[in-house]
């Protein structure tokens, strides 16, 4: 099925073992093992185990589990995490070391590549990819009807270089936050509907609620030099410079509107990023010509 991963300190780990299965805490407190993707154990181990030493990764064929492995998500639509219900049975494990040591400032590094290319099968989606055709075809609904969309993330990334360098789950666009009504039924007249309205700061909507590709709406405001501003809490807010939003790419060969790559830098800063992260901003870096900047160095 797939490779999945379980973050554990030693000690946890050897006192969690019993009978040839392993079970944490976390399975009688919760009903549960936390697992993660491998993509996503950077993020985990920096979020939960930062500054921490004795971190084990333990790495599992999922194939080769006994218990349920289920995606479990606080709501439809929303990002799911592996949840092993029951206990770890040992023969699925494939692989138990050391995490990487520590870097100076504390943080955990990415999982070694002989880790993250084990062979346990297809990776384990959460849903359907946004494929290229996809991302072209939402564009030019939207812009038929009257929206201009600025792309964001990961397609942002592949449209500033000019090919598809992984897959993608969504397609994040900036968009005028009086133009979001708009979009919204633009995308629902294509099978796309609401999974979170989260404004002024997103609207998420999924094509097949919980299966098929999702669409990330960036609501901004924009002031009279055309910076727009995301309100992302009552406190807070993002401002999308005029420049950062002037930038242009290719997806399958169209022309589309996005950010700039040195915009797309500065947007890789203030949160635990993932392996595409880092993937993402190693090609930005090497784009522009410039060694990656902390803590992606």
């Amino acid at each position: 099925m797939a490779l999945v991963v379980h973050l554990a300190r030693q000690t946890d780990w050897i006192a969690g073992q019993r009978g040839g299965a392993f079970e944490p805490a976390s399975l009688g407190e919760e009903g549960f093992i936390h697992l993660c993707r491998p993509q996503e154990a950077v993020t985990v181990a920096n979020l939960v185990f930062r500054n921490v030493a004795g971190v084990l990764v333990v790495a599992i064929d999922s194939r080769l589990l006994e218990a349920e492995l289920r995606l479990d998500a606080e709501r439809p639509g929303a990002f799911a995490w592996p949840h092993l219900h029951g206990p770890l049975n040992l023969p699925a494990v494939v692989w138990v070391q050391p995490y990487p040591p520590r870097r100076a400032d504390g943080r955990h590094p990415r999982l070694p590549t002989e880790v993250r290319n084990l062979d346990c099968g297809p990776a384990l989606r959460f849903h359907d990819d946004m494929a290229a055709a996809e991302a072209i075809a939402v564009l030019g609904l939207l812009a038929g009807a009257g929206v201009e969309p600025v792309v964001d993330g990961g397609w942002a990334v592949d449209a500033v270089i000019g090919r598809q360098t992984r897959g993608h789950g969504d397609l994040d666009l900036c968009v005028a936050l009086e133009h979001v009504d708009r979009a919204v039924r633009a995308l629902r007249a294509r099978g796309y509907e609401v999974t979170e309205d989260g404004r002024p700061t997103r609207v998420e909507l999924r094509s097949r609620v919980g299966l098929g590709p999702q669409v990330d709406l960036h609501p901004l405001v924009f002031d009279s030099k055309g910076n727009g501003v995301q309100q992302v809490s009552a406190q807070s807010s993002f401002t999308y410079t005029a420049t950062g939003l002037g930038g242009s790419g290719t997806i399958a060969d169209r022309a589309v509107r996005c950010l700039t790559p040195e915009f797309q830098l500065a947007c890789h800063q203030g949160y635990e990023p993932d392996e595409d992260d880092y993937d993402d901003v190693a090609a930005l870096a090497a784009l522009l010509g410039i060694p990656p900047p902390a803590p992606f160095d």
